[in-house]
């Protein structure tokens, strides 16, 4: 999975459970820009959205 679609499997995952973006940061205790510029790439997606939403993330060492 490319970061184009975790973003846009985070973003239909926040839609399908929470209903909006806005109802999400509320229920986070966070502005609703932020889950915004995180899921347009502007911010980075923080690692506990990832792993709430079943993402595992795999580190590789590039040369």
């Amino acid at each position: 999975m490319n970061d184009i679609e975790m973003r846009a499997y985070v973003r239909q995952r926040i839609k399908s459970e929470f209903g909006s973006q806005a109802k999400f940061a509320f229920s986070k205790g966070i502005n609703p820009r932020f889950v915004s510029f995180a899921l347009t790439g502007r911010k980075s997606v923080p690692k506990a959205w990832l792993q709430q939403f079943g993402i595992e993330i795999e580190y590789r060492v590039m040369k």
